[in-house]
């Protein structure tokens, strides 16, 4: 969807149309390849080898961990200033076609200075001393082992 605008603006131009086309025919071509290529290495075994060599795993005397709290569990009002760290903001990155994952984008050469310019302007909305319905989230979780945050 992020690509939509710019794919119907090369469409719809004479002057790109052709252009985009043969672009996206040598990737595809290139995608092609490289699936083959993936394919023609892939070490299979017959299945009833694979079943004979099946994982095993020690189960016996297993205990799984308590959770700290069994059922539901409700945060009311949580302030996102705390989660901000634990955001993976790839997703975001990957809206804007930027390859990379966070935070090891923040150091790319081309755009990483930007990119950190933008987290920086966030600081404020996040560190807001009165918290608000923009600023909070309820979240409900349940039978995990949790981490305090």
């Amino acid at each position: 969807a992020s690509r939509g605008v710019t794919v119907a603006g090369s469409l719809r131009s004479a002057a790109k149309r052709d252009g985009f086309a043969r672009d996206v025919r040598a990737e595809y071509d290139r995608l092609r390849q490289q699936h083959a290529a993936r394919a023609a290495s892939a070490r299979t075994v017959p299945l009833a080898e694979a079943r004979r060599r099946k994982l095993r795993l020690p189960w016996d005397g297993y205990a799984p961990p308590k959770p700290n709290a069994l059922g539901v569990t409700t945060l009311e009002r949580y302030d996102l200033a705390k989660l901000v760290d634990y955001i993976d903001w790839t997703p975001f990155f990957k809206t804007w076609e930027l390859k990379g994952s966070y935070p090891a984008i923040l150091d790319d050469p081309t755009a990483g200075a930007e990119w950190r310019r933008a987290c920086s302007r966030r600081t404020p909305y996040w560190d807001s001393s009165r918290p608000t319905r923009w600023t909070t989230t309820t979240s409900r979780y349940t039978g995990t082992k949790t981490v305090p945050l």
